[in-house]
């Protein structure tokens, strides 16, 4: 069986439960096509992207797939979206409205590529993942288990935390770096890159 076989538009109606009614078809749709193709299907093919709420769609399911082509730019709700689930895709291509409910989107063992937010200031994103990741050390987590980068900059900055993904002369040597850009007046892009 193809995508194309099984390949469902949700579009909310207009009716006054067409929020929820919306929000069940897409998770129907999501079962069933998990129940075809396994969980590391690829969900490409829905298009959610009239939908206003997600939440929980994916929670404690087995869900390994693909859903990074989702527009999601009309979400509303997207709490606990990946909660309990072992999903660590690639959702930089989402276009996320950091103003939303985003509680515990992603679970704590997530792994994958985060959305970038390139709409919100770098100094406002730090808060934004730490509220998708549920709490402060469940994206201390994420990170340590990434390459160090501006997420890693713009966290230190941002926490003022001793992390535990960095020794510490290292963490010494950056609130150095740190100290020395606020002295000197550096924007806070110009002090991640400094850093990173």
């Amino acid at each position: 069986m193809s995508d194309s076989d099984y390949a469902l538009v949700i579009r909310p109606d207009p009716s006054p439960s067409s929020p929820e009614g919306a929000r069940l078809a897409a998770i129907a749709a999501i079962e069933r096509a998990m129940q075809t193709h396994g969980p590391e299907c690829d969900l490409n093919h829905l298009d959610i992207s009239e939908m206003q709420d997600i939440s929980n769609t994916f929670e404690g399911t087995a869900f390994v797939g693909d859903v990074c082509t989702w527009q999601v730019g009309s979400m509303r709700d997207m709490r606990r979206l990946f909660a309990d689930c072992p999903f660590s895709g690639d959702l930089s291509k989402w276009d996320v409205n950091p103003r939303i409910h985003l509680d515990g989107m992603l679970s704590p063992t997530f792994r994958g590529i985060l959305p970038l937010l390139a709409n919100e200031p770098q100094e406002e994103r730090t808060a934004v993942y730490i509220t998708m990741f549920g709490g402060v050390d469940n994206y201390d987590q994420y990170l340590a288990a990434q390459p160090f980068g501006k997420l890693h900059a713009a966290y230190l900055i941002d926490t003022e935390r001793d992390p535990s993904w960095l020794a510490l002369d290292e963490l010494n040597r950056i609130n150095e770096v740190r100290s020395l850009g606020l002295g000197l007046g550096l924007t806070y892009d110009a002090l991640c890159t400094l850093i990173h």
